[in-house]
C-alpha cells in the first residue's frame, strides 16, 4: 500500500470537508450552468439536425419513397439526428439531476438541524430543571434572565427577588423588553397594560383563525424589530407540544417586577413568549390529522 504524505492527506481531508459543506451550492449552481449549456447545445443540435433532414429529403426526392434505398437514407438521417441530440439531452438531464440533488441535500441538512435544535432545547430544559432543584426557582430565574439576586427588594422589602441589571442583555431565547423605547409605549401605565393585553388576545385570535402564527408577526403588533429567529419559530394551533394560545408572560405571581408593572408601579416589563418552536417542523402527523378532521 502506498503511503501518502500526511500534508497531502490533510489537504484532501479539508477539501472533502469543504466540498461537503458547500455541496448544495455546488450542485445547484453546477446544475444551472449545465442546463444553460444544455440549452445552447440543444439549439446548435437543432440547426444541424435541420440540415441533415433537408439533405436526406433532397436525396430521396427523385427516388421511390417505398424503395429500400429511400428507407435506408431516412433511417440513417434519423440516426444522425438522434446522435446530435444525445449530448444536449445528457447535459440537460445532468443539470436537472444536480439541481434536484442540491435541493435534496439541503433538505436533509435542514431536517438534521431541526432535530439538533429540538434535542438542544430538550437538553436545556432538563438542565434548567436540575438547576432549579439544586439552587431554587428564584435564583435559577435570575441567572436565566441575566439578573442579580438581592436579599431584599429596595421598594417592597420582599426577600428572594432579583433585579435585571442590563436591559440590553440577551436574557432569553424569546424574551423582549417593553419599555419607554418602544413606539407604542405610553406614559399612562393602564394604557400600556391594555395595549399588551389587546395584542396578546389579537395574536391568539389570529393563531386560531389561521392555524399558525410566526413570532415576527407578534413583534410587528408590539412594535418590536423583527429577528431572524422570529421568522422561523412561532405557534401552531393543534400542536401536541404547544399551549394553543399566545402568552406574553404578563401574569407571574412570583415575579415582583411584573406584579408592579401590572399595577402601574414599574416602567418596564420583560415579555417571555410561549412559542411552540420551529413552525415548519411542528407540522407532523397530528396536525395533518387535525386538518383532515376540520375539512
Amino acid at each position: 500500500m502506498i503511503k501518502l504524505p500526511i500534508g497531502f492527506t490533510r489537504a484532501l481531508g479539508k477539501a472533502y470537508l469543504w466540498t461537503r459543506r458547500h455541496l448544495p451550492e455546488i450542485l445547484t449552481y453546477g446544475g444551472i450552468g449545465a442546463t444553460v449549456g444544455g440549452t445552447a447545445l440543444m439549439c446548435n443540435a437543432t440547426l444541424k439536425a435541420d440540415k441533415t433532414l433537408t439533405a436526406a429529403n433532397e436525396e430521396v426526392e427523385n427516388l421511390d419513397p417505398k424503395s429500400k434505398e429511400a428507407k435506408a437514407i431516412r433511417r440513417n438521417a434519423r440516426w444522425q439526428v438522434a446522435k446530435k441530440y444525445a449530448l444536449p439531452v445528457a447535459v440537460e438531464g445532468a443539470g436537472i439531476g444536480m439541481i434536484l440533488g442540491g435541493h435534496h441535500t439541503l433538505r436533509k441538512e435542514n431536517v438534521a438541524l431541526a432535530a439538533t435544535n429540538v434535542a438542544l432545547s430538550a437538553a436545556f430544559a432538563k438542565y434548567r430543571k436540575r438547576v432549579t432543584e439544586s439552587i431554587g426557582e428564584d435564583k435559577e430565574r435570575a441567572y436565566y434572565y441575566g439578573a442579580t439576586v438581592v436579599d431584599k427588594h429596595p421598594e417592597t422589602g420582599e426577600e428572594g427577588q432579583f433585579e435585571v441589571v442590563d436591559s440590553d442583555a440577551p436574557v432569553g431565547l424569546y424574551t423582549k423588553f417593553f419599555d419607554v423605547g418602544n413606539p407604542n409605549w405610553s406614559n399612562d401605565p393602564d394604557q400600556n397594560v391594555m395595549f399588551l393585553k389587546h395584542c396578546q388576545d389579537m395574536a391568539t385570535q389570529k393563531l386560531r383563525a389561521r392555524g399558525y402564527l410566526f413570532l415576527n408577526e407578534v413583534y410587528d403588533m408590539l412594535g418590536i424589530p423583527r429577528t431572524l429567529t422570529g421568522q422561523h419559530v412561532g405557534w401552531v394551533d393543534g400542536s401536541l407540544q404547544g399551549d394553543h394560545y399566545v402568552d406574553f408572560g404578563l401574569y407571574d405571581p412570583d415575579d415582583v417586577h411584573k406584579r408592579m408593572f401590572m399595577n402601574g408601579e414599574e416602567q418596564a416589563i420583560l415579555l417571555d413568549f410561549n412559542v411552540d418552536g420551529d413552525i415548519m417542523y411542528i407540522l407532523g402527523s397530528d396536525i395533518v390529522r387535525n386538518i383532515k378532521e376540520e375539512v
